[in-house]
């Protein structure tokens, strides 16, 4: 069961991704690598901000690592970046603060 979040989140993801799609599915090992940038929080004082951004203090909240692992790698597979995610052998991510959200994404 997925909530209408959930799909929606896919949805977003996907929208992202879709300039990214080779025009045919890579082949052979692959490896994946993101960096997921979570906002700071609108309330964090100066010095959590300065200790959050330096990489001082980590994200050690939602949405856990592994979720956003796999909500990657499904869309990435529904999109055809790859025969299957079989195919990565490979994986390193990470949860970092960052002024603005944002993902980064390698895939050789």
């Amino acid at each position: 069961f997925k909530s209408e979040k959930q799909r929606a989140n896919e949805r977003t993801l996907e929208a992202l991704l879709q300039p990214y799609v080779p025009e045919f599915a890579l082949s052979g090992p692959l490896v994946l690598e993101f960096t997921a940038a979570l906002p700071l929080g609108k309330s964090d004082s100066k010095k959590v901000r300065e200790a959050h951004l330096s990489g001082e203090m980590l994200p050690e909240k939602k949405p856990d690592i592994d979720n956003i692992t796999k909500q990657l790698m499904d869309a990435m597979t529904r999109l055809n970046f790859w025969y299957d995610d079989v195919q990565v052998v490979r994986l390193k991510c990470e949860k970092i603060y960052a002024e603005q959200g944002y993902w980064e994404v390698s895939l050789y």
